[in-house]
């Protein structure tokens, strides 16, 4: 986990050092309470059947955004075509870490992701989601980020 500061950092691993050590699919916060969310290379890690961002939607406060960063398949693909991945990195793009032989648990991919796969899961639950142009860190090669508000 890559700490963010001026976050509140939560993770499951408390190697990681978070502030909150949590599963995100049922974090410890009350409904509407949280200010922002910024989820990076998280929703990969986890299965569509335990909504997330259902659960994401309830902590967040009325019309506040969500900012959520996840791999990018094609990107990937014409990243590694174009000789900037080698195949080990293309390969931990869609199935995580355990191609590497990292801890199965915090490294396996669940869902692969496009931009567009990414804005149709997110308007669901959010309005006024788009690809995100801003961010709070540093971007990743072969990523695709998108912003959102809680309805």
């Amino acid at each position: 986990m890559t700490r963010y500061e001026g976050w509140l950092n939560v993770d499951f691993n408390p190697i990681c050092k978070p502030d909150y050590v949590a599963d995100v699919r049922n974090l410890p916060f009350e409904d509407n309470s949280i200010d922002e969310i910024f989820a990076s290379h998280v929703l990969e890690h986890t299965a569509l059947k335990d909504n997330v961002l259902k659960e994401w939607e309830r902590v967040l406060k009325p019309n506040r955004k969500i900012i959520i960063a996840v791999p990018d398949l094609l990107q990937s693909i014409a990243l590694y075509r174009a000789g900037m991945f080698g195949l080990e990195y293309f390969l931990m793009t869609i199935y995580g870490g355990k191609e590497m032989g990292l801890d199965e648990k915090s490294h396996t991919h669940y869902q692969v992701f496009t931009s567009d796969m990414l804005l149709e899961q997110m308007r669901i639950y959010f309005k006024g989601v788009e690809i995100n142009n801003e961010s709070p860190r540093p971007g990743n090669y072969g990523e695709v980020m998108a912003k959102g508000y809680k309805k």
